[in-house]
């Protein structure tokens, strides 16, 4: 029996788990810093660019897009702070087409068969509400092919995904004639669509950059 946690250290951080959380802090604003300020790629590199009809097809949305959009959410340092201080349950690997996470046991091969009171149980263990643990599960049964380590990461991905929009979406407050984006994304997210939630979140308004202060000479 292998044993597939959720909760797993982030490996850049180095091999050693005795980091305190202000230098884990420190580690992860150095990097942020650090991807900021990496050059963007030429726009010689992407022959379409100005191509109307491929800045059509860019408008469509789509899994592949909605997958960039949640990467990118994940690379940010307080989403790494969040993960990394929530722990999830572990997946337990029995076969190697079943898993077990808690008392709830999955075959792979027909994941999205189990019954519902198994769904119910997984939600209440994971702490997410039902319709999050049916859409892993019809993609685990669509897409993984039976692997274990690839249902474990979407599980983990997902649920964790699910928390931290959960929780920043409950931080944001938006003035009364802009209330629309939270009310859509909270809704996306009690309906299990994660990759909506991270699409209106990253479509967000970001801050400004405090201008330059004037400095004016004493006379």
């Amino acid at each position: 029996m292998k044993v597939l946690s959720l909760h797993k250290p982030f490996g850049w951080l180095g091999p050693q788990p005795r980091h305190s959380l202000p230098s884990i802090i420190l580690r992860l604003g150095v990097w942020g810093l650090a991807s900021l300020l990496a050059p963007l790629p030429a726009r010689a590199q992407n022959p379409r660019a100005g191509d109307p009809q491929a800045e059509s097809e860019n408008k469509q949305p789509s899994r592949a897009a909605s997958l960039t959009v949640a990467s990118q959410g994940r690379s940010q340092p307080n989403y790494q702070v969040f993960a990394y201080k929530t722990p999830l349950p572990q997946v337990l690997e029995l076969s190697n087409l079943t898993v077990a996470v808690g008392a709830v046991v999955i075959n792979l091969s027909s994941a999205n068969r189990i019954p519902p009171q198994d769904k119910q149980a997984l939600a209440g263990l994971l702490g997410v509400p039902v319709s999050v643990v049916q859409r892993v599960l019809a993609r685990v049964s669509r897409e993984s092919g039976g692997d274990p380590e690839r249902f474990r990461q979407d599980l983990h991905d997902t649920v964790m995904d699910y928390k931290y929009l959960r929780d920043r979406w409950a931080r944001y407050h938006p003035p009364a004639e802009s209330t629309k984006e939270k009310t859509e994304a909270l809704a996306a997210l009690e309906d299990g669509d994660v990759d909506k939630a991270w699409e209106i979140f990253r479509s967000l308004p970001r801050p400004q950059p405090p201008g330059v202060p004037r400095i004016v000479g004493l006379r």
